[in-house]
């Protein structure tokens, strides 16, 4: 049991000094300090631990496990206001605007609209009410973000574009493209990861891939 515990230790400090090698990069790029100018000793130090990745020039004060849980936020909140937005439109379109613009839709009789006869007013309201949700609930999932940051203000759009885009540069430096196989539910793109912790994981997942990759490569070239 003893035995046990010393080993699990072990495993956690190596497992630590693993991440703290990988992702101690500037305690400016991960910490909310407010936006000055990365001095020369800092970026030589990114480039050291990252000869690819080209960081911003400019400390950003939004944390990146904040950034992971704003976006995380922001999907789910476009999702429910797409919904409402489907419902709410649905509604009131049947309400307010069907009796003012179309009354033919009321009649209880079959109607003809453009020449086509014995059109049940039920059914072409319903299509036209569908229609008209659907097309505001798209509306709402393409433009929702972009209000939702609108909203917070211009300086922490930016600050929050800057996090994504600096995001961005991490994930293609990690990236293996070098992998024959991509499955299903492998998140290439890294849009799954939600917290520092998906985060981590999926760098490593990245690098069991390169890793992967540079045995079989040297298989090969042993066999001949």
């Amino acid at each position: 049991m003893i035995c046990l515990l010393k080993w699990n230790r072990g495993m956690m400090l190596l497992r630590r000094n693993l991440l703290q090698q990988h992702f101690s990069v500037s305690a400016a790029v991960f910490n909310p300090t407010p936006d000055t100018l990365l001095s020369d000793q800092q970026q030589a130090k990114i480039k050291s631990v990252c000869a690819r990745y080209t960081p911003c020039r400019r400390q950003l004060s939004l944390s990146l496990s904040r950034y992971l849980h704003m976006k995380s936020r922001l999907k789910y909140g476009r999702v429910l206001a797409a919904f409402c937005t489907y419902i709410g439109s649905a509604v009131s379109f049947t309400v307010l605007v069907v009796p003012v613009c179309f009354p033919y839709l009321m009649e209880p009789g079959p109607i003809t609209i453009m020449g086509f006869e014995d059109i049940d007013p039920v059914f072409a309201g319903t299509c036209l009410t569908l229609v008209v949700a659907v097309t505001s609930a798209c509306a709402m999932l393409s433009t929702y973000p972009n209000l939702a940051l609108t909203v917070k203000g211009k300086e922490f759009k930016k600050i929050y574009n800057d996090r994504g885009e600096d995001l961005q540069r991490r994930l293609n430096f990690y990236r293996c493209t070098d992998a024959s196989e991509v499955t299903r539910h492998d998140d290439f793109y890294g849009d799954n990861i939600k917290d520092l912790t998906d985060y981590r994981y999926w760098i490593r997942i990245q690098q069991i891939k390169r890793e992967n990759i540079e045995k079989l490569k040297s298989q090969e070239s042993s066999e001949s």
